[in-house]
């Protein structure tokens, strides 16, 4: 499962909410957290969990925020979800730290954040190299028969337009290999990165382009940005 978007759209954001989610309902989530440390990832975590702005902790309001990000700790401690620290790793790495964890505590999902962070050889051509790492993840998934989701970069021609399968960057076997791919782009393309920091719900689609196990389909969110956390968009709720 492929999630793409441009920078700033939020793919780190909904790779940790899939992440807690399926934690949160009893699977064994191992993620690769590339794109930030595991406690920046845990803190934005608690953040979304407790329902704290994160911007009340340096207000007088500090010690109310507090006691509901303990809460939020004790609420995330015991869920079955591991992350790997390393900043660049390969996808053998990748490979052996999944097999230990379904060897040693069971394995459910695999999450990464996100490909194009992933160590390659740099002595081949990026796309070649970019190939291997997408077949990689493919073969991982199905000789763990586990999911594999994945973010992915588009390039900057997605940055105003409706994003398609061709603005991946080295697009070709992400295309090919991914059984599902979902842009994450604002509702209204006009919106730039700079406005969405100014809204407090800016309204966001997710877009399923390919998904060969059903229909495209778009599934419209709101990025609750004080909590750090993607909310369904209240007109869809009608």
């Amino acid at each position: 499962y492929v999630i793409a978007a441009r920078p700033r759209r939020g793919k780190s954001v909904l790779c940790a909410q899939a992440a807690r989610a399926a934690a949160g309902a009893g699977y064994r989530v191992l993620a690769f957290t590339l794109e930030m440390p595991p406690a920046q990832v845990v803190g934005r975590l608690l953040l979304a969990e407790g329902r704290v702005d994160r911007w009340s902790l340096r207000s007088s309001k500090q010690g109310e925020s507090l006691q509901r990000i303990a809460w939020a700790a004790g609420q995330l401690q015991p869920l079955p979800l591991w992350f790997d620290s390393r900043e660049s790793p390969t996808i053998a790495q990748i490979t052996a730290t999944a097999r230990r964890m379904k060897g040693t505590h069971g394995l459910d999902l695999v999450v990464v954040d996100y490909l194009q962070r992933c160590a390659v050889d740099r002595k081949a051509d990026r796309w070649v190299a970019v190939g291997d790492l997408v077949r990689g993840l493919k073969s991982l998934a199905r000789q763990l028969d586990v999911p594999v989701i994945c973010a992915a970069q588009l390039n900057r021609q997605a940055e105003h337009d409706k994003p398609n399968l061709g603005q991946l960057r080295e697009a070709g076997d992400i295309e090919q290999e991914a059984d599902v791919v979902g842009f994450l782009h604002p509702h209204d393309m006009g919106t730039t990165p700079e406005k969405v920091m100014e809204l407090d719900y800016p309204p966001v689609d997710l877009w399923l382009e390919k998904n060969r196990h059903g229909p495209s389909a778009i599934v419209g969110l709101s990025l609750e940005r004080r909590f750090t956390r993607f909310v369904e968009r209240a007109e869809e709720k009608a």
